[in-house]
């Protein structure tokens, strides 16, 4: 997930944000490396939530497992 979510999204979209390929005047410079990489730990933070829902089978198993 993070290979993914980094790398192959974050990396690529901070570099069209700041260069202003996309969106001019959003996020120019450092900035748009800020807001990608903020972006891309989302997509990783959500990708492992639905992961370790899916293979723990049971939402009591994953409660249990947040409030150690």
């Amino acid at each position: 997930f993070g290979l993914i979510g980094y790398w192959l999204i974050a990396l690529p979209l901070g570099y069209a944000l700041s260069e202003e390929l996309v969106l001019p005047g959003l996020a120019p410079g450092v900035y748009g490396y800020w807001a990608a990489m903020t972006l891309g730990l989302a997509l990783v933070a959500l990708a492992m939530g639905i992961r370790l829902n899916r293979i723990s089978g049971n939402f009591s198993k994953v409660r249990q497992l947040a409030n150690t």
